[in-house]
C-alpha cells in the first residue's frame, strides 16, 4: 500500500492543495445555459504482483436537483465479481468462457472516506453494490460537495471489462462512480449478466496512473504528460465531457497509430499482430466517415485495445476494447471494430441510457456499420444484412415465436438460460432493422435527422422520448416502431 504514495511529489502536492477547492466545472448545453458537472481526480497505482489497483480519488459532486441531498451514492461495479455477489457479471452457462483458470473473484474495498481530511460516515448498501456517503450537512440544490475516497480494487482473473490474464489488465468501471439520478433520488446501476449496466453523467477527469515502466496503456481521455521514476512511470490523463474512464495495460502490447483527416490520432494496442493493419485502417476510415456522416467529435485521440474479453468488444469514452477472440476472421474483426467505434457517437457523444434504452445505442451502432459498408464496400453491406437476418432466423427457430424478440426492454428483462441470445438478437439485430427500414424509406432525411440529433445533444444525456421526437415524423415510422414494440 505504501508504494502508491511515492508516485511523484507533484501528485501529492496537487492533491493536498486542491482538497479545499470546489474545482467544479461548467458546460453550455444546447440552450446556451451553464450547467455544472461532477469532477473526478484519481491517483491510481497498478500493482501487477498482487493484481491490485490502489487508488485515492477526490470527487466533486454537484447537486443538480431541487431537493437537498442527505447522502450521495456511488456504484461499486467491481463487487459484481465478488464471491457473494447478487448482481453477477455473467450467467451460469457462460462461467467457463469468462474464467480461464477457474472461478476467480474481484472486489473494491473502501478504506476511508473523508471531506477536507475529516472522516465521513459511510455504508455499503444494496448487497455491496453501492457506496452511500453521508456529508456533515445536507447538500443543497446547486451546491458542490467534495469527498476523498481511498479504495483498493482486486482484479479477478477473467476475460471481462474488469480482469487480468497473461499480464494484461482491463480496468473498466473500476472506481466508485456517482449513481445516475432523477427527481426521486439515486438510481443504482446494478450489474447484469448481459448488456451494459452503465449510465453515468458527463464529467471531467484528471487521472494520475502509475504503472510499470514496460507497460503500454490504452485509456480514455488524453495523456498530457508522462514521467519515469525507476522501474515505474506516471501518466497524467485529462478528460473533459466524458462519461467514464477506463484503461487496458500490458507489458505485451505493441502499438501502431494513424491520424484522421480531421486530426484525431487513433492508437491501436495489440497483443496479436494478426489483422492489426486491418483494424487500424478500418478504425481510421470509419472514424472519418462517421465524423462526416453524423457530426465531428472534435476529439484529439481515440484508443483501441485488443484484450481478453468474453464479448466481442466494449465501448468507453475515447477508448474501446476488442476481444482477442474476434481475430479468427478478417471480416468479423473489421465489423466489430466498426461497431465499437460507432459507439463514440452512439453512447459517448450522444448519451443514451444503456441500461433502460439499449436499443438506441446498439441499434444505431449496428446501422452505422451497415451505412459505412454501403458507402465503402457494398458487397460487405450485403454480407452484413445476411448476417443479421441469419441471427434473427436462428433465434426464431430456437424460441419458436417471433414475439420473444423484445428490443424495447431494458437489460434487466433478459434473464435465464437464453438471456445472452435473446438480448443480442433483440437489442442489436431487431433494432438494426428498425433503423435500416427507416433509412430505406427516408434516405437523406433519416441521416439529416441524425445530424440534427448529434448537434443538439452533443455531450448530453438523451432520453428515449427525446430520441423518438427526432425520428417520429419520418415516413413509415409508426409502422416500424409498432413492430419494434410488439
Amino acid at each position: 500500500m505504501k508504494k502508491r504514495y511515492s508516485l511523484i511529489v507533484i501528485v501529492v502536492l496537487f492533491f493536498t492543495l486542491t482538497l479545499s477547492a470546489c474545482n467544479c466545472k461548467y458546460i453550455e448545453n444546447s440552450s446556451g445555459e451553464n450547467t455544472q458537472k461532477h469532477f473526478y481526480e484519481i491517483n491510481a497505482y497498478l500493482n501487477t504482483d498482487y493484481k491490485l489497483l490502489e487508488c485515492e480519488m477526490r470527487v466533486d459532486y454537484v447537486n443538480k436537483f431541487e431537493k437537498s441531498k442527505n447522502y450521495i451514492e456511488f456504484d461499486l461495479y467491481p463487487n459484481a465479481f465478488s464471491q457473494n455477489s447478487i448482481y453477477k457479471p455473467v450467467s451460469f452457462q457462460n462461467i467457463n468462457l469468462i474464467y480461464p483458470e477457474g472461478i476467480s473473484y474481484g472486489s473494491v474495498k473502501i478504506n476511508s472516506v473523508k471531506n477536507k481530511g475529516n472522516n465521513l460516515f459511510y455504508e455499503i448498501v444494496d448487497f455491496d453494490s453501492v457506496l452511500r456517503i453521508y456529508p456533515q450537512e445536507k447538500i443543497k440544490s446547486g451546491e458542490v460537495f467534495s469527498a476523498e475516497i481511498d479504495f483498493t480494487v482486486q482484479f479477478p482473473c477473467a476475460f471481462h471489462r474488469l480482469g487480468f490474464y497473461d499480464n494484461c489488465f482491463n480496468a473498466g468501471n473500476f472506481y466508485p462512480s456517482v449513481c445516475q439520478e432523477n427527481d426521486d433520488g439515486f438510481v443504482h446501476g446494478n450489474y447484469h449478466i448481459t448488456g451494459d449496466p452503465f449510465d453515468t453523467d458527463y464529467a471531467d477527469y484528471e487521472v494520475y496512473l502509475n504503472v510499470p515502466q514496460n507497460y503500454l496503456v490504452a485509456h480514455s481521455a488524453t495523456a498530457e504528460w508522462e514521467t519515469i521514476n525507476g522501474k515505474r512511470k506516471t501518466i497524467f490523463i485529462k478528460g473533459q465531457d466524458i462519461k467514464d474512464f477506463a484503461f487496458s495495460a500490458s507489458q505485451n502490447y505493441k502499438k501502431i497509430s494513424g491520424e484522421t483527416s480531421s486530426g484525431t490520432v487513433i492508437n491501436y494496442y495489440y497483443l496479436n499482430e494478426k489483422f492489426s493493419e486491418t483494424v487500424l485502417r478500418t478504425a481510421l476510415k470509419g472514424y472519418e466517415f462517421f465524423d462526416e456522416a453524423f457530426c465531428n467529435t472534435e476529439k484529439k485521440k481515440f484508443d483501441i485495445a485488443q484484450t481478453y474479453l468474453f464479448s466481442g468488444g466494449m465501448e468507453y469514452s475515447e477508448m474501446i476494447m476488442l476481444s482477442t477472440e474476434i481475430f479468427t476472421d478478417e471480416y468479423v474483426a473489421e465489423r466489430i471494430a466498426l461497431h465499437e467505434t460507432a459507439h463514440q457517437w452512439w453512447y459517448y457523444l450522444i448519451g443514451s441510457n444503456q441500461k433502460f434504452s439499449p436499443w438506441i445505442d446498439e441499434g444505431l451502432s449496428e446501422f452505422s456499420v451497415y451505412y459505412y459498408f454501403l458507402n465503402n464496400d457494398k458487397n460487405k453491406s450485403e454480407i452484413f444484412i445476411d448476417e443479421i437476418k441469419s441471427n434473427i432466423a436462428y433465434f426464431e427457430n430456437y424460441s419458436e415465436k417471433e414475439s420473444d424478440l423484445k428490443p424495447l426492454e431494458d437489460i434487466y428483462y433478459f434473464t435465464g438460460e437464453n438471456a445472452e441470445l435473446a438480448y443480442s438478437v433483440s437489442v442489436y439485430s431487431a433494432s438494426f432493422f428498425f433503423f435500416y427500414n427507416l433509412y430505406s424509406d427516408n434516405k437523406e432525411n433519416f441521416i439529416g435527422n441524425l445530424n440534427n440529433l448529434c448537434e443538439d445533444f452533443k455531450y448530453k444525456s438523451l432520453s428515449q422520448n427525446e430520441f423518438i421526437s427526432y425520428i417520429e415524423q419520418l415516413k413509415n415510422f409508426k409502422k416500424y416502431y409498432q413492430k419494434l414494440s410488439a
